[in-house]
């Protein structure tokens, strides 16, 4: 299980932002599995409202087709929200393999806001995985320019395609809701200005293993674009998110 980072201060508040990175480096490894926290359940699902998200997501061969980690530093924000309602930060790998979901695999790591999965309204450091070869995919966390600290890892024989190199990579923003309740907000509770959230520090690891900052927009992935949406990238660097009770 991930370590649940609270962030206990009033809310919402804006927090000095983190850097949150995925890598898969050539070296054995001694820390326990990262497990997973979300999705909900099934049942818990048919009860809300469809999911919001505001991402920018590579597609095949742009800008590369294999991704060996991702690197992003993360404005984290705590809202007062309710029981029912949730509301995430987070950066992907994925492998497609041949298109069915049986071959997909993924891996999300970034923070989130659940009143109902936390039992409270701070923010905390979570991790996804979808599981369906055998390099590890490490979790690093730190605090602007320090240097990161290893969480743990996802094993390789988790995985197919995604052992050994992601075809996919995003950045963004995730909410949900139960039907019943508003949709909560997203990053700060602003649509990309300024005062928005953002997404900062934006990088891809190649097969050598160095990090490359990813300078040039990337596709956008938004499903309410009126409520949540993200602006383009520039200098490695966007804004993301939108106001609560939009839809």
């Amino acid at each position: 299980m991930v370590p649940k980072r609270q962030l206990r201060r009033p809310m919402p508040v804006k927090r000095p932002a983190g850097a949150v990175s995925v890598a898969l480096p050539r070296r054995p490894s001694k820390l326990r599995p990262v497990r997973a926290t979300w999705p909900a359940p099934p049942d818990q699902i048919r009860k809300e409202r469809p999911v919001g998200f505001a991402a920018h997501a590579s597609v095949p061969g742009k800008p590369y087709n294999e991704y060996f980690g991702i690197v992003s530093t993360i404005d984290v924000y705590g809202h007062n929200i309710r029981h029912g309602q949730m509301s995430a930060s987070s950066v992907m790998v994925a492998n497609l393999g041949d298109g069915s979901k049986e071959t997909y695999n993924s891996i999300r790591v970034g923070w989130m806001v659940s009143p109902e999965l936390y039992g409270d309204s701070y923010a905390h450091f979570y991790t996804h995985w979808n599981e369906r070869s055998s390099k590890n995919w490490w979790v690093y966390y730190g605090m602007d320019n320090d240097t990161p600290t290893a969480v743990g890892y996802y094993p390789g024989n988790l995985f197919a395609g995604l052992a050994e190199k992601a075809s996919d990579i995003a950045f963004g923003g995730e909410s949900r809701a139960r039907r019943s309740l508003p949709t909560p907000p997203m990053g700060s509770g602003f649509l990309p200005s300024p005062s928005a959230a953002s997404m900062s520090n934006l990088q891809f690891v190649d097969q050598d293993g160095q990090s490359i900052p990813i300078s040039s927009d990337l596709p956008v992935i938004a499903e309410k674009p009126k409520c949540y949406y993200v602006s383009p990238i520039v200098g490695a660097k966007f804004f993301f998110g939108g106001p609560a009770g939009c839809f």
